[in-house]
């Protein structure tokens, strides 16, 4: 009888467990972000940066909305926090070829190869959401490297470094 109580015990015990799977939402109107991967990589066709898709139904054409969204960070344990907390829309102008991006000023923080790769996260995310072929990123009331603004396009985006690959392959 103990043993059978202790059985029934054991299994009590392990039922929440497998309740507790949380269970991921279907996304219905997908929106794609990128952030820094937690693991940094230069061997694969997207580098150090990797998508997450999140939904964005019922916002799907508030761009406001969705890059405040991103800037929050990632939901994905394996992606890390590209910008510093705080980080905020301030505006927003796009066009068919260029889109102007203007974030608060925690962006200019970053310096150096953090900068680089935030900014590159911005415009690959950026022109995800607008379509646009060009991203100028502004800090509000701050220079970026010493700058303006910065501008990226998909020339300027590296993120293989192929002086490891072998071209035979």
């Amino acid at each position: 009888m103990k043993k059978i109580l202790i059985v029934v015990l054991a299994v009590a015990m392990l039922l929440p467990i497998f309740g507790c799977a949380e269970e991921e939402p279907e996304i219905v109107v997908p929106v794609t972000y990128y952030y820094r991967r937690a693991v940094i990589s230069f061997e694969s066709k997207t580098g150090i940066v990797a998508p997450e898709a999140r939904e964005s139904q019922g916002h799907e054409n508030d761009l406001t909305y969705l890059l405040n969204q991103y800037f929050n960070g990632p939901n994905d344990k394996d992606l890390h926090r590209t910008f510093p907390l705080g980080t905020q829309l301030v505006s927003i102008s796009v066009s068919p070829q260029h889109t102007l991006i203007t974030v608060s000023g925690h962006l200019a923080s970053l310096k150096g190869i953090d900068l680089t790769i935030a900014c590159t996260c911005i415009t690959m995310t950026v022109m995800e959401l607008t379509g646009t072929q060009k991203v100028e990123i502004k800090a509000d009331r701050a220079l970026l490297n010493d700058a303006e603004s910065i501008i990226m396009d998909l020339d300027s985006l590296l993120m293989l470094d192929e002086s490891a690959i072998d071209p035979a392959q």
